[in-house]
């Protein structure tokens, strides 16, 4: 995981689905510019599917950050397809979208990028 520049904080999000479990969870870590945890936690997940998953995680995590006033801020997430929907919203995941967005832009437009989950070992591993 890449740090932010100085004075920024960095959110980092990831969810999983198991199908044959029926279960899920979500993770959410925000850390400031030197690395430091400010805030982190895992929780089991409402969601029907893997993408729902990385929805209710990144929608959470935005209104951690919200909360906190942690801001500025940089989001990241491994999934490509919750990237995909914020452009090109699926009718399943609209109120998900509706939703990141407007919390995105309460967040001053915060930009979100897609971090390979490889990086993103700590809310990986929370997930789990």
């Amino acid at each position: 995981m890449d740090p932010p520049p100085p004075n920024v904080y960095k959110l980092n999000t990831d969810g999983a689905f198991s199908s044959i479990k029926q279960i899920g969870g979500i993770r959410r870590i925000i850390r400031d510019f030197q690395g430091c945890w400010e805030v982190g936690f895992s929780n089991i997940s409402k969601a029907t599917n893997h993408t729902a998953a990385k929805f209710e995680a990144l929608e959470i995590g935005l209104h951690l950050a919200l909360s906190f006033n942690f801001f500025p801020l940089e989001v990241e997430t491994d999934s490509i397809e919750v990237l995909q929907n914020l452009d090109y919203p699926h009718l399943i995941f609209n109120s998900m979208v509706d939703s990141c967005r407007l919390l995105l832009k309460k967040l001053r437009n915060s930009p979100l990028r897609h971090s390979f989950q490889e990086a993103n070992k700590v809310a990986d591993f929370l997930a789990r």
